[in-house]
């Protein structure tokens, strides 16, 4: 969470969100930034460091490979721009059946020697 004078500015979550074919744990990220940070960087800023501590973390307790994916909703350009910056893949396309609509999916696939 990111807070300036007792407000919060930007938030990141993290969750297991089910497995690779493999048994690998994929970990879920999302994010968010109250309106009067957005386009500021912050929201970007928390994301790529919240990940690499996510990842350093993981690399600790001895997970050797995993994913990490973010879902973002296909007209949400801001998101977008924060999923690819931070995961550094491109996004494959899906119909998110739960919401009923259009959405892309971010995921990195990550293994630690």
């Amino acid at each position: 969470m990111d807070v300036e004078e007792g407000k919060i500015r930007s938030m990141f979550m993290v969750i297991r969100n089910g497995f690779l074919d493999d048994g690998s744990p994929v970990f879920a990220i999302g994010y968010a930034t109250t309106p009067e940070n957005q386009r500021k960087g912050i929201g970007k800023k928390l994301a790529r460091e919240s990940t690499e501590e996510l990842v350093g973390a993981l690399k600790a307790i001895g997970t050797k490979r995993f994913a990490i994916e973010a879902r973002v909703h296909r007209d949400n350009i801001p998101s977008q721009i924060i999923a690819r910056a931070t995961l550094g893949v491109e996004p494959q396309p899906f119909t998110d059946n739960k919401a009923g609509h259009d959405s892309l999916l971010y995921e990195l696939v990550i293994e630690q020697g």
